[in-house]
């Protein structure tokens, strides 16, 4: 294969020319956003390794208390702006991670089971994805205090909330697939995502808007929508895996 600009002789599996800087044909087809979807739809369609049990336990057990302090932080309530922020942000840290903790069944056998002892048993997982919501948290706190009191500067925010979302996309399977420390895990995804973060920011907003039509019938669309989210992080893991892309040291 020969880079379409130079004519370089080129690695199958290079991203960009050595000699130009072009980005690779085999590249921009294998990170299609069409593509990773219908793959991971496809996935998701032929499987039957569905748990209503698992998708009923996250609704009442993380969804829901997300919403219902979501609503109790927008009524007027005895506490402070900022008691309530805190008491808000102490509640997604720690229940968030029980829906992430469905990504930890499917994450390199696709036979394994989304059963519900599956599930439970995978809570030895809970701990460094607590840390993974609580350096979220500790970014989007940052961001509140920078951008806080200024409309344009609160749509900055919004953008940034969104990229920032789009880094930790791949960091849940990483943590399940590595025994790393949390944070360099972040710091290998942020290099990752330098080559696909339009694609990465593209999926955060698609399954955002996937998981939420999916709660609103009382959470039975997770059903469906959950495996297809695993599916969908599941295969944007193996594509980058198939470029080295978690390898800080490898010259691009």
């Amino acid at each position: 294969m020969n880079c379409k600009s130079c004519k370089n002789k080129l690695d199958k599996l290079e991203i960009y020319c050595s000699k130009c800087g072009t980005p690779t044909e085999t590249f921009k087809s294998l990170f299609k956003l069409k593509d990773i979807l219908s793959s991971a739809y496809t996935t998701t369609k032929s499987s039957k390794n569905y748990s209503a049990s698992i998708c009923i336990f996250i609704f009442l057990f993380s969804i829901l208390p997300i919403i219902v302090i979501t609503f109790l932080s927008n009524l007027n309530l005895t506490l402070t702006y900022w008691q309530n922020y805190l008491l808000s942000n102490l509640i997604y840290i720690a229940f968030i991670p029980i829906s992430l903790l469905f990504l930890t069944l499917n994450h390199n056998d696709s036979e394994t089971k989304y059963s519900f002892k599956n599930y439970l048993k995978n809570f030895s997982f809970y701990p460094r994805f607590l840390f993974l919501i609580f350096l979220s948290s500790t970014y989007f706190f940052i961001l509140k205090i920078i951008c806080q009191g200024d409309p344009i500067l609160n749509l900055v925010r919004l953008v940034l909330v969104l990229w920032g979302l789009a880094i930790a996309l791949p960091i849940p399977l990483l943590i399940v697939n590595n025994n790393e420390s949390v944070i360099k895990l972040a710091y290998k995804a942020y290099l990752a995502g330098k080559y696909t973060r339009w694609q990465q920011f593209s999926l955060v907003i698609i399954l955002s808007i996937i998981n939420f039509i999916a709660i609103i019938p009382l959470g039975f669309g997770l059903i469906y929508s959950l495996p297809f989210t695993a599916n969908t992080l599941k295969e944007l893991n193996q594509r980058h895996n198939s470029f080295n892309l978690y390898d800080k040291n490898k010259d691009y």
